[in-house]
């Protein structure tokens, strides 16, 4: 068969391997159809795919086939003893470039670059999106605005590159924020982290926050631990910049240095502790030091093994619970409050603080006097210092809270006079 005839019979059988083995094979032979071929393959997508697969050594065959020395002889039996038009020299000129385009193009092309994902380690966790709750046992990608929670005794590697990982473990709380331009920023709420960040993978400054500051990465490996009380940040390879919530000041930490953050202002559980420690045994805010009609703390209730105490403020109402064991709070549908309200369609604040995480909802209350107001988990949002409230899905991990766990309402207006919380419970998925 001629050279047309091979390229033809390509042409019509382009998915058959002996029509494609016989075009390798001619290309060799004849360097004039291997320029035909690498343009036709060039504009053909499928083509280029088919060529590839088959014959992998086929771009250095073909290279070898096509040496300056050997296409420039090509080239000089094809003008000699004929008269040839100026515009073929432009069309061999042009087969030329688009020769060696073909074959520098696969070697500049830059990789596709992949979007971060979650790697297990060790034992199993759980992620939280929105309209969706599963485990995850292996490989699961990952967008901004989701939420991962690490099983006891679990870990796992937040892959951000090919070189850049956080490896989290201690129960580990994580929110990937968004940062703009396809980016995100993960936000630990409980747990520890381990990061190794090579600057190269990086498209800029990378973020990483914690409900006590904001860290500032440009290529490092440090250690972050959240919990209730502070953050802290140890760097062992290179230098990163902290921003503590709580004053906005910033500071650099090198190697071999460390720096805490504590809780910045607001109803959180290292607030809710101190409190409880302060007043001991007393009945009134006041005998603890704070403000002069300030309500008073009623008296200790007993819910099971589990120890709860109800605080009143000048405009806020707060059930504090040490938790004996751990709870699963993807067993509910909400919670319930029992208060007496002023009605007329106020808003209130209702709060649930955990360790250092904080869910928010905004309700309306329509009737006055003693009466139950439900708030549904759909209602809450996951707050977060400096970036806002972000929604919650209708469903809650299988989140095992233990320690302090706060239940509160912050009432609107300058005063509660009259209002208080009578009751409060959680909303069991079994009960109608």
């Amino acid at each position: 068969m001629t050279s047309e005839q091979i390229l033809a019979d390509w042409l019509e059988r382009r998915d058959d391997p002996l029509a494609i083995a016989a075009l390798v094979d001619a290309c060799e032979r004849d360097p004039q159809l291997a320029v035909q071929a690498r343009r036709l393959a060039a504009i053909d997508e499928h083509l280029s795919l088919q060529l590839a697969p088959e014959r992998a050594d086929f771009p250095n065959r073909l290279r070898q086939a096509l040496t300056h020395e050997r296409f420039a002889a090509q080239v000089s039996r094809q003008m000699r003893g004929r008269r040839r038009e100026r515009w073929l020299w432009v069309a061999v000129l042009a087969q030329a470039a688009a020769l060696i385009a073909l074959f520098a193009v696969p070697w500049l092309q830059t990789p596709t670059t992949r979007g971060p994902y979650l790697q297990m380690v060790a034992g199993e966790g759980f992620y939280l999106r929105l309209g969706e709750n599963a485990r995850v046992d292996r490989e699961l990608p990952l967008q901004s605005g989701d939420r991962v929670h690490l099983q006891p005794g679990a870990s796992a590697d937040l892959v951000l590159g090919p070189a850049s990982r956080i490896r989290c473990s201690d129960s580990a709380d994580l929110v990937l924020l968004p940062a703009g331009n396809g980016l995100v920023e993960p936000y630990l709420a409980l747990g520890s982290i381990d990061a190794d960040i090579a600057q190269r993978d990086l498209q800029g400054p990378l973020f990483l926050s914690t409900p006590h500051c904001r860290i500032q990465v440009t290529g490092t490996r440090f250690t972050v631990r959240a919990d209730e009380r502070q953050s802290q940040v140890a760097v062992s390879h290179g230098r990163v910049q902290v921003q503590d919530l709580l004053d906005g000041t910033t500071a650099a930490v090198a190697s071999g240095q460390q720096r805490i953050s504590v809780p910045a202002s607001g109803m959180t559980a290292t607030t809710i502790r101190t409190m409880k420690d302060a007043l001991g045994q007393t009945t009134s805010l006041r005998e603890a030091g704070c403000e002069s009609g300030s309500v008073m703390l009623t008296d200790r209730m007993q819910q099971g093994r589990n120890e709860s105490l109800l605080y009143f403020g000048g405009n806020w109402a707060y059930v504090v619970q040490r938790l004996s064991q751990a709870q699963d709070w993807s067993r509910y549908l909400g919670l319930s409050l029992l208060f007496n309200g002023q009605g007329g369609g106020v808003v209130h604040q209702v709060e649930v603080v955990s360790g250092s995480t904080q869910f928010v909802a905004n309700v309306r209350d329509q009737q006055e006097g003693w009466h139950t107001l439900f708030v549904p988990w759909s209602a809450f949002h996951y707050r977060i210092p400096q970036h806002g409230d972000i929604p919650l899905p209708a469903e809650l991990p299988p989140f095992r809270p233990t320690g302090v766990v706060g239940f509160g309402i912050i009432f609107s207006g300058p005063s509660t006079s009259g209002i208080a919380i009578g009751d409060w419970g959680l909303i069991d998925r079994e009960q109608p």
